[in-house]
C-alpha cells in the first residue's frame, strides 16, 4: 500500500512543554515550507512528515560506496595489510553530546578511525598517496634517554577507513577480526540517510560494536597463560 500524507491533528505542544515532558516532537499547528500541518522533531526543528516522505523516496536506493583501489597492485594491498598489521591501528571512538551547544557537536557520535605511525616519512607518505587520508608529524620524548624525536603518522576515518580495511581485509591476520567489526560498523552510517532520527537499533548496534573492538584488542595485549 502506497503512503498517503494526513494533516496532523493533534493538540498545541510549544518546544518548551515538550522539553519539560520529555517529549521529542512538538506542533504548533503552522505549515512547514512544503505546506504540511505536521509535528515537528525537537532536536532539530525539521519537519516530521518531510522527513517521512524523504525516507519514502530514498529507502532500498541508497547506494553503499564501493571501494576505490587507488593505484594498488595486488602485492602492495597484501603489503599493506601486513603492515598494518603490525603497526596499524583500527579504533571506534566516542564522543558524548555537548548539550550546552548547538550545531552537530550538541549529539552523542561514533567515529571509525585507522591510523599508523612510524619514526620514518616514507613508508607514511606511501599510506597517504595509495589510500588517501592525512599526514602528521610530531616531536615526542623517548623514554629511556629523554631525548626528542619525531614520528610521524597517517590517519584515516568514517566511510574511507572501511574502504581501506574493505582492500587489505584479504590479507590481514592479526587484526583481521578488528577490521570485521569496523566494517560492519561504518555500513551502519552508509544505511541511515536523511533527518530522521537515527533508530534505537542501530544506536545499540554501534556501541555493541564500540565494545567489541575493545574488547577484541584487550584479549590480544593479555599474555598467554
Amino acid at each position: 500500500m502506497s503512503y498517503q500524507y494526513r494533516p496532523y491533528t493533534g493538540p498545541i505542544i510549544t518546544p518548551t512543554s515538550a522539553k519539560q515532558s520529555g517529549l521529542k516532537r512538538y506542533f504548533l499547528g503552522r505549515p512547514c515550507k512544503s505546506s504540511h500541518i505536521s509535528e515537528r522533531y525537537l532536536s532539530t526543528g525539521w519537519c516530521c512528515e518531510c522527513s517521512r516522505q524523504t525516507y519514502q523516496r530514498t529507502k532500498g536506493v541508497t547506494p553503499i560506496r564501493v571501494p576505490r583501489r587507488r593505484k594498488c597492485t595486488e602485492a602492495e594491498l597484501a603489503y599493506a595489510a601486513g603492515f598494518f598489521d603490525g603497526e596499524g591501528h583500527i579504533a571506534i571512538t566516542f564522543r558524548k553530546a555537548r548539550t550546552e551547544i548547538a550545531g552537530k557537536d550538541k549529539y552523542a557520535r561514533y567515529t571509525l578511525q585507522c591510523a599508523v605511525t612510524q619514526t620514518r616519512a616514507g613508508v607514511i607518505d606511501w599510506f597517504a598517496d595509495k589510500f588517501g587520508g592525512g599526514n602528521t608529524a610530531a616531536r615526542h620524548k623517548r623514554s629511556y634517554d629523554d631525548q626528542l624525536y619525531k614520528r610521524f603518522g597517517w590517519s584515516i576515518s568514517s566511510a574511507a577507513a572501511m574502504e581501506f580495511l574493505i582492500l587489505i581485509r584479504p590479507w590481514l591476520i592479526v587484526k583481521a577480526a578488528e577490521a570485521d567489526v569496523a566494517i560492519e560498523f561504518q555500513r551502519t552510517m552508509n544505511r541511515h540517510t536523511g533527518p530522521l532520527p537515527t533508530p534505537d537499533e542501530t544506536i545499540a548496534f554501534r556501541a555493541e560494536c564500540f565494545r567489541k573492538i575493545r574488547e577484541i584488542r584487550r584479549n590480544q595485549c593479555q599474555a598467554p597463560a
